[in-house]
């Protein structure tokens, strides 16, 4: 598979191919192109390969269903690449930042309270002899 290659244009490249190799009296069994169409791919296809070789009988599959699978997932793929473009850059995003008041944060205001409540009893006994 060349980089940025479809589904479908892998697929067409490999008819091309075996289209040729006919004339030349080489047959392929459908098995075998499933199992070639699977091979072509890059590594970043190598989970969805992997669960297409578990879960189906690859003698019996249909390159039209092996079709359809790989091109769903490419689509997803191409979305999710689509909307990593659109994001903005890190830096332009805003973050909003939610504050929780804990146990351990009252407990600190009472303890600033208490430190300062010597100074307001002096400053209040200052304005009271003023």
């Amino acid at each position: 598979m060349q980089p940025n290659e479809s589904i479908k244009n892998l697929y067409n490249r490999l008819l091309d191919i075996t289209n040729a190799l006919l004339g030349l009296g080489k047959v392929f069994g459908k098995d075998e192109l499933v199992r070639k169409l699977l091979g072509c791919l890059h590594d970043e296809w190598e989970p969805k390969v992997t669960a297409i070789e578990e879960s189906k009988d690859l003698k019996v599959m249909e390159i039209e269903e092996l079709l359809g699978s790989l091109m769903t997932r490419e689509v997803k793929m191409n979305k999710k690449s689509t909307k990593l473009v659109e994001k903005k850059p890190q830096e332009e995003r805003r973050k909003d930042i939610a504050l929780k008041s804990t146990h351990k944060e009252e407990i600190s205001r009472g303890a600033r309270r208490r430190r300062l409540r010597p100074l307001c009893e002096t400053i209040l006994k200052i304005r009271k002899d003023e």
